[in-house]
């Protein structure tokens, strides 16, 4: 059985979309798309797998067909995590879920290290570079610089990430090109209205994906600094520091 027969009889009790928190969920067929092309990535079934949101339930598909991976879900939305993970027991899937504001930096200690980040933001520039921070900040772990920049490890990075505009409005696009080649990071691949929405009506209801890889260039020291700022130690006066 395909995901998303087995999914259909419990989306009654799905949460609704929250429209403040610009929730537009993916169809089904979007999201089994999303899973043929995870699975295609090299050594894709033995790489750490983390989703900064997850609204579409795409971390339930890919675990309803690999239930032996770890997998980490990260989302403010309390509702979407117990929903998933509700789900994933169902089947056995073993999905971690944690719940924090992706606006502030990701705890060091419990993220580092993942080499695949999956993520669909606001479609906003900010929300955009925002959400390619914690990516970079879930994947360039910690410690000497020069062993986190080795060839090696960056080639077995993926981040993966959706962001729609339409053609008469291309100059969108360019933004998030700026921001990208700004952070050290280059767009490896862009496949254009690979997904698709339930009842949207901006950019036509689709988005591309696009595979983006770090290079040598991303700013550790930068990455490290925004981290610490994580800790209430690092902030004066209830502000980031």
């Amino acid at each position: 059985m395909r995901f998303s027969e087995f999914i259909l009889p419990f989306l009654k009790e799905r949460p609704k979309p929250e429209r403040n928190l610009d929730q537009f969920y993916a169809t089904l067929s979007t999201v089994e798309k999303r899973v043929e092309y995870l699975k295609s990535l090299p050594e894709f079934e033995t790489r750490s797998l983390l989703f900064l949101g997850d609204d579409d339930l795409t971390s339930l598909a890919v675990s309803y067909y690999f239930p032996e991976k770890e997998i980490v879900v990260v989302d403010i939305d309390e509702r979407i995590l117990e929903f998933i993970g509700k789900i994933a027991e169902k089947f056995g899937g073993r999905i971690k879920t944690f719940k924090h504001d992706l606006r502030d930096p990701l705890p060091k200690a419990s993220f580092k290290n993942f080499e695949i980040i999956f993520f669909d933001p606001p479609y906003t520039p900010l929300a955009f570079k925002t959400w390619l921070q914690r990516a970079l900040e879930a994947c360039m772990g910690s410690g000497r610089n020069f062993k986190r920049k080795k060839p090696e490890r960056l080639e077995m990075i993926d981040i993966i990430a959706c962001y729609g505009y339409t053609m008469r409005e291309m100059e969108r696009f360019l933004k998030i090109q700026e921001i990208a080649t700004r952070m050290g990071v280059i767009i490896h691949e862009k496949l254009r209205d690979f997904n698709k929405y339930e009842k949207k009506t901006s950019l036509s209801g689709k988005s591309d994906l696009l595979r983006l890889k770090p290079t040598p260039k991303v700013n550790l020291k930068f990455l490290d600094k925004i981290r610490s700022q994580f800790y209430t130690g690092k902030r004066k006066n209830g502000k980031k520091a």
